[in-house]
């Protein structure tokens, strides 16, 4: 059984065991530390979060805040190609995101010339992902929600998203 921050070896390939339960209570992300990269599954996304299936709200935003507190040059492999969606999703709520608009542009060509718009960055997302955000201010007030905990921000956000 693996646990928290526990270190494993795959050949010379050394990783570090995050737990990051909310899609499902004993989802975990592999984090490779000296290469820079995380595969996170069904947690965070490009520019979106993962349904929260066995686990609670809380637990989905506790374990993307552990996710955010990775280097932001480290690179991010999910578990599936939802970036477009997810893009579409963040434009609605937060359509002045100067960043966001040039990320549509990316994502559109390389999706349109069947190039892969994964990886992402720990960093990219944390400008970009309204998921990671929550903690924003301007964005709080864009959604008014100025004066919510964070975490009730992340509620909210996922609720849209799962109606979108």
């Amino acid at each position: 059984m693996l646990k928290e921050n526990q270190k494993k070896r795959i050949g010379n390939l050394e990783f570090k065991v995050i737990f990051i339960p909310g899609h499902t209570k004993g989802h975990i992300a592999f984090y490779f530390e000296k290469e820079n990269f995380v595969f996170t599954g069904d947690t965070l996304f490009s520019l979106g979060c993962g349904r929260v299936f066995e686990g609670t709200h809380k637990d989905m935003f506790e374990s993307l805040n552990k996710l955010k507190k990775l280097p932001s040059q480290t690179k991010v492999y999910c578990g599936h190609e939802y970036t477009k969606t997810n893009l579409e999703f963040c434009l609605k709520y937060d359509s002045e995101n100067i960043l966001l608009n040039e990320k549509s542009k990316l994502v559109n060509s390389q999706l349109s010339d069947n190039i892969p718009t994964i990886p992402t960055t720990i960093g990219e997302e944390l400008k970009m992902n309204v998921f990671l955000r929550c903690d924003d201010i301007d964005f709080k007030q864009t959604l008014n929600m100025k004066d919510s905990p964070d975490q009730e921000v992340f509620s909210k956000l996922r609720d849209l998203k799962d109606a979108f």
